[in-house]
């Protein structure tokens, strides 16, 4: 009885160890399809640049920072800054408020991290001049900050890696 006991127990054991890596794996494939999707090139050597060049930051990136700079009033865009500048001024109101422009300040790349870094203004009745700064840090190919990953992957599928 005691050997059945102790051979369900390891057998018990060992089947909770193997679910574990299976749990972290969901996450790991998750991460790696939003790297796959937001493309951005690491195979560059470092750089800091103010102006879009793709021969500098790549071309995916060039491609993702020009149709976010030409269409950045585009309500999903648009909501999505709008949410980003809200969380970094911590305050929930702002993602309400439209940002009217948009400006790239500085794009770098220092071994595996890039960053990205906007100006924002607005002008709104309420609370009168909204003017802040974006950073955006992909680190490996991801944010931290979950809606600037829903951001340049929502720009970047409409580009493929041929184009």
């Amino acid at each position: 009885m005691k050997k059945i006991l102790v051979s369900f127990f390891l057998l018990l054991g060992a089947a909770s160890l193997s679910a574990q890596p299976a749990g972290q794996s969901q996450d790991d494939k998750k991460a790696m399809e939003l790297r796959q999707q937001i493309g951005l090139d690491y195979s560059m050597p470092d750089y800091s640049v103010k102006k879009i060049d793709a021969s500098v930051i790549g071309p995916r990136l060039a491609k993702i920072l020009t149709r976010l700079l030409d269409d950045y009033k585009h309500p999903v865009y648009n909501q999505l800054l709008a949410m980003i500048r809200s969380q970094i001024a911590d305050d929930p109101n702002l993602q309400y408020v439209h940002v009217e422009k948009l400006k790239l300040l500085k794009i770098s790349k220092s071994g595996n991290t890039i960053t990205i870094r906007f100006n924002t203004f607005t002008k709104d009745k309420n609370r009168g001049k909204l003017d802040y700064d974006l950073e955006f840090a992909f680190v490996d190919g991801l944010s931290e900050n979950n809606t600037a990953n829903d951001l340049f992957c929502n720009i970047g599928k409409y580009f493929k890696d041929d184009e």
